[in-house]
């Protein structure tokens, strides 16, 4: 509750379920499927659009098979199914296995059920470094089929202005990482990844100081800034989502576009630095 309150949370739409109980009315932890009902009835006692499992491996039955995906499949239907019903988004968390190297979709707990079955897997890990932006910590999807693959989101934890011991979450910005990088999954080239960020803080300064002139057309911006750092063109493309850079399309009088011109957002203000960028 602490943290909740720290972060501005809205209690009144945040409950927590008090345990379910066996047949002498003793309080026992909620397991899947025998207490299945017992969550559904609080889901619709509370309109509740989200439900948190934290961790889903304690809520298994003592009868689980945990390295057969046939046997952890039977017990995680029971939640899609109740998904499904009342329209609630369940999520479940997992805490990373010390399977080292291994890919992002495969680094979390127990078997590959769990994965498998679900919408989207999201990792959160540390970073090796500290983006620019000052992201300690990252979110990146693992798995998903619901839509293209996000950016990552990186983020720190810092203390409450009411409270220094509660910690809040301070968002960062992207982070130029996916998923199998943030784990350190072999062969996703994570070494590369984290060669790239000066370059790509390069990019970023060329990108403000060839703009700050006015819109260009992406492919002169892209090829400067290239010459100028040595930058690749995903690089390049990085560094302006970073800078919110505003890309527009232009029509000729037949209504088809013509062109399109990158140009800097509103207020990020040109600013003479000793590193700038020779063209």
């Amino acid at each position: 509750m602490p943290r909740l309150i720290a972060a501005g949370a809205d209690l009144e739409r945040i409950a927590t379920l008090n345990r379910p109980v066996d047949a002498w009315g003793e309080a026992k932890p909620f397991t899947i499927p025998d207490d299945i009902d017992w969550l559904r009835q609080g889901i619709s006692e509370t309109n509740a659009k989200l439900v948190v499992i934290d961790p889903i491996s304690a809520c298994m039955p003592e009868n689980v098979k945990h390295g057969v995906d046939t046997s952890i499949r039977r017990v995680l239907m029971h939640l899609v199914d109740l998904a499904r019903e009342t329209g609630c988004a369940i999520l479940l968390v997992r805490h990373f296995n010390k399977a080292a190297g291994m890919s992002a979709k495969h680094r979390g707990g127990g078997s590959v059920a769990y994965s498998a079955l679900v919408r989207s897997v999201i990792s959160a890990a540390p970073l090796v470094r500290e983006s620019e932006e000052g992201a300690k910590y990252a979110l990146a999807r693992a798995i998903g089929n619901l839509s293209k693959s996000p950016d990552s989101i990186g983020y720190s934890l810092e203390s409450s202005p009411d409270n220094e011991e509660v910690p809040v979450v301070a968002w960062r910005g992207t982070v130029d990482l996916t998923a199998d990088q943030l784990v350190g999954a072999d062969g996703a080239k994570v070494a590369d990844a984290r060669k790239t960020a000066p370059m790509r803080d390069a990019a970023k300064q060329a990108l403000k100081q060839l703009l700050s002139a006015g819109p260009m057309r992406p492919d002169e911006v892209i090829d400067q800034v290239q010459q100028a750092t040595g930058a690749g063109k995903g690089t390049v493309q990085a560094a302006s989502k970073d800078l919110a850079v505003i890309k527009l399309s232009h029509y000729g009088d037949d209504g088809v576009i013509s062109h399109w011109t990158w140009e800097l957002p509103p207020g990020l203000q040109r600013v003479k630095e000793a590193d700038d960028v020779e063209f």
